[in-house]
């Protein structure tokens, strides 16, 4: 999530580069020693240069995160972010507690009029007039030195951008990030990546598991849907952009490639927002690796405000979290989570592993955000291979539950229906209709966004079996039936009856396990053999490769060499390999 937001900002001239920044900016550039738990964060110089161009950014960013908080909009120039025209104060129209939309409106109205203010005093000076008021005198003296000079109030008075501020969402941040930073820099260690870049998500999202973007970006590292199948476990039933540790790994690959593409971190970390290909060009275009002179100079047609300043955002988080303990008096982050994880071997339902257990789903939602609500409802089964975080101690336990489960409730698939769209479908009404979520089908059928479906197209519909649109299944006669008592859930009379949530849901057509009532008559389907369907293959993406194929299903890179007979690790797109 890009927390700046572009747009039209207080009263009252305050000194934009207090000591503060100004301090952060010789530990930057000469490296110090931070005093923090994280040690490996320190930033390397010769890895991490702050070129001068971008040291009035770093300084502003370091405003942004510590200083200014989200009752304050900073007007400010879009290219020279050490001109700053004002501060808007926003706390006082909180005071009459007036709904969200009309505090929206209230917000937007006097940041807007600040923002008039300022670009008719630009326009103004830049014709000549009004130059002897206080308020012009002092704009004006804010771009003494500057290139351009008073030539370049023109432009300028286009150039206003508005930021709020982050002080109270980074330190909130701040917290929630404890319990992910470990396993995120274990997982970036893997890969051979500096573990500091575990601070981008403070940049991309304040560390909000659950964060969504309008362009269809999601989780603390702000993955969008197709660079995340290439990285990531992307199906029916997980989506890992929703987990920050999981998303880390595919975070760390990413980086690595882009590191090895351009050479740096400044363009590596740029490319996290821009593309590998994006800086590529930028580097040709300009004729150089200094992400400084690039920041100057290229004016490619996608390198805008947000491009320009990611790397900056993230040598100010670092900055901020670092000193937190200067910037956030009191404020620690929590401890890190503990878990233990246990990979399936089929796909079986959650339920069954909670009930033999004893390990609540409620304990497994809040250690598993990247499985679909439909796994926890039970019309979805945890994947085989799927890193299923368990309380620490408990593993031993969960296992047992795994083989205690018959070998009839343990799948080599996931539930799924076939649907062909028909004229006036959309996503959401195929969604009501199966009992299931647009997520689920979009994620299912490799769709960006919810709009890419037409007329006559197969969807694979994610959370129902075959069986419950069949009407063939429910007159055999070794099912049978059961009336549904009070008190009673799906889950226990699954249990009870020796079947899944998910076999008894997709038995008897049910929308959602939680659609059942007393006096109800259930179809148990009966007992069958273990699933002989076809072995799982996968087929290969562009960009994919041995290792991430392997590691997206939890084998080895040789298991895979060996069950499709490859005598060396090339592929290519297309090609379908047999999972072991």
């Amino acid at each position: 999530m890009r927390w700046a937001t572009i747009g039209p900002v207080s009263r009252g001239g305050q000194s934009f580069f207090s000591w503060v920044a100004l301090a952060a900016l010789v530990w930057l550039t000469i490296g110090a020693v931070p005093t923090a738990t994280h040690a490996s964060s320190r930033l390397d110089p010769d890895l991490f240069p702050v070129p001068v161009e971008l040291r009035p950014n770093v300084a502003f960013w370091v405003e942004i995160y510590s200083r200014y908080s989200s009752d304050q909009a900073v007007l400010h120039d879009q290219r020279h972010l050490d001109v700053v025209y004002r501060v808007v104060e926003l706390a006082d129209l909180n005071r009459d507690e007036p709904s969200a939309e009309r505090l929206r409106k209230l917000r937007q109205k006097r940041i807007e009029d600040a923002r008039d203010e300022v670009i008719a005093t630009l326009e103004s000076l830049e014709s000549g007039g009004a130059v002897g008021s206080p308020e012009a005198k002092r704009i004006r003296a804010l771009w003494d030195g500057k290139v351009g000079g008073a030539e370049d109030l023109a432009a300028a008075s286009r150039r206003v951008r508005m930021q709020i501020g982050l002080k109270d969402r980074f330190a909130e941040a701040v917290v929630r990030s404890g319990r992910y930073l470990t396993h995120i820099e274990n997982r970036l260690r893997a890969e051979n990546v500096p573990t500091v870049l575990s601070r981008l998500p403070f940049v991309e999202s304040m560390f909000v598991s659950g964060a969504r973007s309008k362009v269809g970006a999601s989780g603390a590292w702000q993955f969008m849907p197709g660079t995340a199948r290439l990285f990531l476990q992307m199906s029916a039933g997980v989506d890992s952009r929703i987990d920050p540790i999981l998303a880390a790994a595919g975070a760390a690959r990413m980086f690595r490639g882009d590191y090895d593409a351009l050479g740096s971190w400044p363009l590596a970390i740029t490319a996290y927002n821009h593309g590998r290909a994006g800086m590529s060009r930028a580097v040709a275009q300009v004729g150089t690796s200094d992400l400084g002179a690039i920041v100057e100079r290229y004016r490619g047609r996608r390198f805008g405000f947000a491009s320009r300043n990611f790397y900056a955002e993230f040598i100010a988080a670092v900055e901020v979290f670092e000193q937190r303990k200067s910037y956030f008096p009191g404020v620690e982050p929590d401890p890190p989570l503990e878990f233990d994880e246990y990979r399936v071997a089929r796909y079986v339902a959650l339920s069954d592993l909670s009930e033999g257990s004893e390990v609540s789903i409620e304990t497994l939602r809040a250690l598993n955000p990247a499985l679909d609500e439909d796994v926890f409802a039970g019309t979805l089964l945890v994947p085989r291979a799927y890193p299923l975080r368990v309380p620490a101690g408990s593993l031993a336990a969960v296992e047992s539950a795994y083989d205690a489960i018959p070998v009839h409730r343990k799948s080599t698939s996931q539930l799924q229906v076939g649907y062909k769209v028909r004229r006036g479908d959309t996503l959401s009404s195929i969604a009501r209709r199966f009992g299931t979520g647009v997520a689920s089908i979009q994620r299912a059928n490799h769709l960006s966004t919810p709009n890419q479906i037409y007329v006559n197209q197969y969807l694979r519909i994610p959370g129902q079996s075959l069986a419950a649109h069949s009407a063939g299944n429910r007159g055999r006669p070794e099912a049978s039936t059961y009336i549904v008592g009070r008190g009673e859930t799906l889950t226990r009379i699954a249990w009870q009856t020796g079947r899944s949530v998910a076999e008894v849901v997709a038995a008897n057509s049910l929308l959602s396990p939680d659609k059942i009532q007393i006096g109800q008559q259930l179809v148990i389907p009966a007992h069958g053999e273990s699933s002989t369907s076809a072995p799982l293959r996968h087929v290969v993406r562009s960009g994919e490769n041995l290792t991430l194929i392997a590691s997206r299903y939890g084998v080895s890179v040789e298991a895979l060499k060996k069950s499709n007979r490859l005598g060396s690790s090339r592929i290519y797109p297309g090609q379908a390999l047999a999972i072991p």
